[in-house]
């Protein structure tokens, strides 16, 4: 597990509890109102460098393909992914340790 792929799942998860936030705040949003917070928010991060110079690439992509695919293509889904993804290596790489730890 490299420190990009780290960083890029802080994101991911950053992101995605700013959504669950404000729909604590906005109940009634539907897919395409969390699409446009989440492009916002990202595009906020960005301006405001909320993150390190590794990410910065991914965030941009991310922008992009929220712009480019936004009504295929669900920001959260994809956010989802990335963090589902990073837990689930970062879980069989702990298990794998604890594993070897046993023997």
């Amino acid at each position: 597990m490299n420190n990009l792929n780290e960083n890029v799942a802080h994101l991911s998860w950053c992101a995605l509890v700013a959504l669950h936030i404000n729909n604590t705040q906005s109940p009634s949003q539907n897919a395409a109102q969390e699409d446009l917070f989440l492009l916002r928010w990202l595009i906020q991060a960005q301006r405001q460098k909320r993150f390190s110079r590794e990410v910065a690439d991914s965030l941009n992509d991310m922008i992009t393909f929220s712009r480019q695919l936004s009504r295929t293509i669900r920001i959260k889904r994809h956010l989802l992914t990335l963090w589902n993804e990073y837990s689930r290596l970062n879980t069989e790489k702990f298990c794998r340790s604890e594993c070897q730890a046993d023997i």
